[in-house]
């Protein structure tokens, strides 16, 4: 009767075990998704920072202190400003397209970045510095894809490229 004994408390223990340790499971796992879903921005931040951003520039508009702006502020990997749009054909590990937007940029130009931007899925940021943009360029160009923000100021262009790399979720 005693080893009967023994073994029914000896059973009812290892049940006691188990069912706590599914409880401590499921505790955590519950843990888990709510700080999932708490730090759903944060966590797109994460995976979009460690994408390099492509920066386009013009003659005009070089965006050499907009570059050494972005890499001072120790979030972002810019890379170095670029005139040559033939670069276009590999911008499919970027996460974001900066362009040094000047009058004398050409609006054909302006459609081939929109267009390769587009295909990749890569949003884009149009840094005018002051520029207005003409109703031709805004209406034709700008108004066609979806994932563009004009941006006029140096402190601007950091807000926009924060606001972007934390809540686009690039599907790449």
């Amino acid at each position: 009767m005693v080893v009967l004994s023994s073994i029914w408390n000896f059973t009812e223990n290892i049940i006691t075990a188990r069912d706590i340790l599914c409880v401590l499971i499921a505790i955590g796992l519950t843990f888990f998704l709510f700080i999932k879903f708490l730090f759903k921005k944060e966590l797109i931040m994460v995976k979009n920072i460690s994408r390099p951003m492509l920066m386009l520039c013009s003659k005009e508009n070089t965006l050499e202190k907009e570059y050494k702006l972005l890499q001072n502020v120790g979030l972002f990997k810019p890379d170095t400003p670029v005139k040559d749009i033939r670069i276009l054909d590999e911008i499919s590990g970027y996460g974001l397209l900066i362009i040094g937007y000047s009058k004398n940029f050409g609006i054909k130009n302006l459609r081939k970045i929109i267009d390769s931007a587009r295909v990749n899925n890569i949003p884009i940021l149009l840094y005018a510095n002051g520029i207005t943009l003409e109703h031709k360029i805004y209406d034709e160009v700008v108004n066609s894809y979806t994932y563009i923000s004009i941006c006029n100021t140096p402190i601007r262009l950091i807000s926009d490229v924060f606001a972007v790399m934390s809540s686009f979720k690039s599907c790449k």
